[in-house]
C-alpha cells in the first residue's frame, strides 16, 4: 500500500473548490446570492452543466484552471457531473449541495489527483467511484499529495476501486464526511504533517477503515477522534495487516480517542511501531481478533478508558522482544470474548482479556466473560483470573513499574504489585541493547491480599524478592537468549529460519532485524565489514534510507548443521525514482541459541524499468500466497 511514486498523468495542475451559480439560478437557492456576491465563478458560463451524463472532464478542467488563476471559489449546483483524470491546481475551493451534487468517476485513470498544492477545500460533495478500476499510479478515488492545507468537510466518498481518500504529506482536517464501499481502506494517510480526522463515518470497506502510516518511524501527530467505523473486512488476507478499523503504523504522537468501532475482521484499533500513542475512550464491538492492539517497536503507549465488548482477545500490549516498551493499560472494560478467531492462535489461544509486556503498568481494568481465564499478563503471561460468573464481582488489578537502566547497563530494578490474584508466571524480559530476551518459565505464587515484589536483573539472572506474612522470600530465575528454530537445521527449520529473516528485513526496522544476531555478530556485506548489533543497526538504518519501497524474497539454497546458505532478490528505488533489482547470496552461521553470529553476503544491483517490477505486495511481510523466487523465475 505504501507508494512514494509522485507520478501524475500528463495534465498540468488545475484546482478545485468553490463555484457559484449565476444570479438567475442563484435566486432559487438560499444562500447562493451571497455566494455570488463574494465573487465566485458561474459554472454554467464555462460549460459545466449539472444533470447530464456526458463526460464533462474538459469543461471541468477549464473551470478549475480559471478558478485557480483567479484564486476564486467554485460552487456546483445539485446534479451529476461525470469526469475523469482531473489534476488539481495549487488552490481549490469546491463546494456543492450536500448529498445532491455528485461527481461521478468516468473511468480510465483517476478521478481527482493533486501534487504540491497550497490549499484544497472540498465541501458538500458526493464523490462516486462507481466501483470502476483506478490506474496503477493512483492510490485512491481522491489522491492528494503534498497539500499544505486540506479540508474535506461534509462530503460522501463511495464506491472507490482502491482507497476512498488517499493522502500523502497532507496537513489539515477530514471531518463530518461519509466514506463507504472502498476496495481498500476508507481513509489512507501516509507521512501526515498535522492532520485531524474527526466526526466521520467509515463503513463497508474491504481492507481497512482509517489508516495512519509512515514510511519510517517518526512523529506524525494525527488526531483520529469521534469517528464511527464499521464493517471493515480483510479481503487481502493476512494476520492483521488488513481488517482493522483504525490502524497507526510507525506514526508517533497519534491520538485515537472517542471513536465507535464495530464489526472489524481483525482489530478495532491496531498500532504497530507507534510511539507516544494514546488510545482512549473508544468503544470497540465485535472485533474478529484482538480488539485493541499495540505491538512491536513502540516507546510509550497509553490505552485507557476503552470499552471492548465482543472480540477474540481484549487488549494486547505485546512484542516487546521487538523493541516495544513503556505502556499503560488502565481503566478499561473488557467483556464477552470468544475462543474463535481468524487463524489458529498460539497457546493459550483466544479468549484472553488483557495481555501486557514491555515495561507496562496494568491497573484498574475490569474483565468479564473471558473464556481463557480473563488473564492479565506480566510480561507476556501472568495474573490468572477466573471468568466472572453471574452474581460474582471480579476485579483484576496489577501494576508493573520498571525503573531506569543502571549506568553499567547490567541492572534494572522493578516493583510489582498484585491484588486478589492466584498466580503469576514470568517468561520473557528484554534488556534493550544488552541481549537479554528470554526468561525461562518459572512461577511465583501469590497469597491472598497484596504483596510487593522487588525485581532486578544482575549477572544474567532475574532476582525476585517478595515481602509476605512469612517474611522475605527470594527466587532466582536463569536468563538466556534464544531465537528458535535452533541448530542443527532440517529442511523444514532452515526454510522457517529463512522466512523469519525475510519477514524481519521486509519490516525495514533496523532495531528489530539486529536482534536476530549475536551481540558480537560479524558481517561482510558486499565490501563492507561490520561487527556487533550497534554497527548492524546503523548499517541497516543507512541502507533503508537509500533503498526505498524495499521488498525482499529469500530462498534456502543449502543447509548443514548450524549453517544455512540462501539466495535472495530484492527490489527498490532511490530518491530519484530509479528502480533496481538486487540479486545476492548469503552464508549464515548460528550459535546454539539460534542467533546468527556470522553473515557473509555478496550482492549485485541490476537497474530496471519500473514496468519490469515483479514485487507489488503492500510494503511489509510478503503474503503467504505470493510466488517464490523459483516460481518467479528469478
Amino acid at each position: 500500500m505504501l507508494n512514494r511514486r509522485t507520478l501524475l498523468t500528463g495534465t498540468t495542475g488545475f484546482a478545485v473548490m468553490g463555484l457559484a451559480l449565476g444570479k438567475a439560478t442563484a435566486a432559487s437557492l438560499t444562500g447562493i446570492e451571497k455566494a455570488s456576491m463574494r465573487g465566485s465563478i458561474n459554472a454554467t458560463e464555462l460549460g459545466v452543466q449539472p444533470g447530464t451524463f456526458d463526460d464533462q472532464s474538459k469543461a471541468f478542467a477549464k473551470l478549475l484552471r480559471d478558478a485557480n488563476s483567479r484564486d476564486m471559489a467554485v460552487f456546483l449546483p445539485a446534479g451529476t457531473y461525470v469526469v475523469s483524470n482531473l489534476s488539481l491546481p495549487s488552490r481549490v475551493r469546491l463546494s456543492g449541495v450536500p448529498g445532491a451534487t455528485r461527481i461521478v468517476y468516468g473511468g480510465d485513470g483517476h478521478l481527482f489527483m493533486a501534487e504540491q498544492a497550497e490549499h484544497i477545500e472540498l465541501s458538500g460533495l458526493v464523490f462516486d467511484g462507481s466501483n470502476r478500476s483506478i490506474g496503477d499510479y493512483a492510490q485512491g478515488l481522491l489522491d492528494l499529495r503534498r497539500v499544505g492545507h486540506l479540508v474535506v468537510d461534509n462530503c460522501q466518498i463511495t464506491g472507490s476501486g482502491k482507497n476512498g481518500l488517499s493522502l500523502e504529506h497532507a496537513a489539515g482536517r477530514i471531518e463530518r464526511s461519509d466514506i463507504s464501499g472502498a476496495a481498500d481502506a476508507g481513509i489512507y494517510s501516509v507521512e501526515a504533517a498535522g492532520l485531524a480526522i474527526t466526526g466521520n463515518t467509515v463503513s463497508d470497506c474491504a481492507n481497512g477503515g482509517i489508516l495512519v502510516h509512515r514510511w519510517q518511524a517518526a512523529e506524525d501527530g494525527t488526531m483520529v477522534t469521534g469517528n464511527r467505523v464499521e464493517r471493515i473486512g480483510a479481503r487481502s488476507g493476512g494476520t492483521g495487516q488488513n481488517g482493522n478499523g483504525i490502524n497507526a503504523f510507525r506514526a508517533g504522537n497519534v491520538v485515537i480517542s472517542g471513536n465507535v468501532v464495530s464489526d472489524c475482521a481483525f482489530s478495532a484499533i491496531r498500532a504497530n511501531s507507534s510511539s507516544n500513542l494514546q488510545i482512549s475512550g473508544n468503544t470497540c464491538s465485535r472485533s474478529g481478533e484482538t480488539a485493541v492492539y499495540s505491538e512491536f517497536s513502540f516507546e510509550g503507549a497509553v490505552i485507557s478508558n476503552n470499552i471492548v465488548d465482543g472480540a477474540a482477545n481484549g487488549i494486547s500490549i505485546v512484542n516487546f522482544n521487538e523493541g516495544g516498551r513503556m505502556g499503560v493499560c488502565s481503566g478499561n472494560i473488557v467483556r464477552n470474548l470468544s475462543t474463535s478467531g481468524p487463524y489458529t492462535a498460539d497457546p493459550p489461544g483466544f479468549g484472553v482479556g488483557i495481555a501486557v509486556e514491555a515495561d507496562t503498568i496494568a491497573s484498574n481494568n475490569v474483565i468479564e466473560n473471558a473464556p481463557t481465564g480473563g488473564k492479565i499478563g506480566v510480561p507476556g503471561i501472568g495474573q490468572g483470573q477466573p471468568p466472572r460468573r453471574a452474581g460474582q464481582q471480579t476485579r483484576v488489578q496489577m501494576s508493573l513499574q520498571l525503573g531506569n537502566l543502571a549506568a553499567d547497563g547490567r541492572q534494572r530494578n522493578a516493583q510489582l504489585a498484585c491484588g486478589a490474584g492466584k498466580a503469576a508466571s514470568l517468561h520473557r524480559a528484554y534488556e534493550q541493547g544488552h541481549g537479554l530476551q528470554t526468561i525461562h518459565i518459572s512461577s511465583v505464587k501469590w497469597k491472598e491480599g497484596l504483596q510487593i515484589c522487588q525485581l532486578h536483573l544482575d549477572d544474567g539472572r532475574l532476582h525476585i524478592r517478595c515481602l509476605s506474612a512469612g517474611g522475605l522470600e527470594q527466587e532466582r530465575i536463569a536468563v538466556s537468549e534464544s531465537r528458535p528454530p535452533l541448530p542443527p537445521f532440517t529442511a523444514e527449520t532452515a526454510a522457517q529460519k529463512a522466512r523469519m529473516a525475510e519477514d524481519a528485513w521486509n519490516s525495514r526496522d533496523p532495531a528489530r532485524v539486529a536482534l536476530a544476531y549475536t551481540a558480537d555478530s560479524r558481517w561482510r556485506n558486499r565490501a563492507e565489514f561490520l561487527q556487533g548489533r550497534e554497527a548492524i543497526q546503523a548499517f541497516l538504518t543507512r541502507k533503508w534510507a537509500r533503498e526505498l519501497d524495499y521488498r525482499l524474497i529469500k530462498e534456502v539454497w543449502a543447509f548443514h548443521g548450524n549453517r544455512i546458505a540462501v539466495r535472495f532478490a530484492y527490489e527498490w528505488h532511490d530518491d530519484s525514482g530509479s528502480w533496481f533489482r538486487s540479486y545476492g547470496n548469503e552464508n549464515w552461521e548460528f550459535d546454539e541459541h539460534g542467533l546468527m553470529r556470522l553473515r557473509i553476503a555478496s550482492i549485485n544491483d541490476l537497474p530496471m524499468a519500473e514496468a519490469d517490477r515483479k514485487y507489488h505486495w503492500p510494503l511489509g511481510r510478503r503474503p503467504d500466497d505470493h510466488p517464490s523466487l523459483s516460481a518467479l523465475g528469478l
